[in-house]
């Protein structure tokens, strides 16, 4: 367990807590943050997208794909810079 200490006083709006009637202004509070730090095996079974699409998620993985004998690529013009040209806007409408 660790528990670390600040000092934060309250001043200006505090509005935004839940518990903003009980904060007044250089009162002392307690805040406190409960994490789990155990460290869960997870399963394919606890995702809720797995049941809803099965044949995407197979019990088990068919490997590494095949390698491919085209290899894609783009011939560049040697010296030639990049475009320096503003993207045209679209209208969302027009998307």
């Amino acid at each position: 367990m660790v528990i670390k200490e600040s000092r934060a006083p309250v001043k200006g709006d505090n509005s935004r807590h839940k518990n903003a009637e009980s904060f007044k202004e250089g009162e002392c509070c307690i805040l406190a943050r409960i994490v789990d730090k155990e460290v869960k095996e997870k399963r394919i079974q606890d995702f809720p997208v797995v049941s809803v699409y099965p044949e995407v998620f197979p019990e088990e993985l068919p490997g590494l794909p095949l390698h491919r004998q085209v290899e894609f690529h783009i011939d560049l013009v040697p010296g030639a810079a990049p475009v320096s040209k503003s993207p045209y806007r679209l209208a969302p409408s027009e998307m």
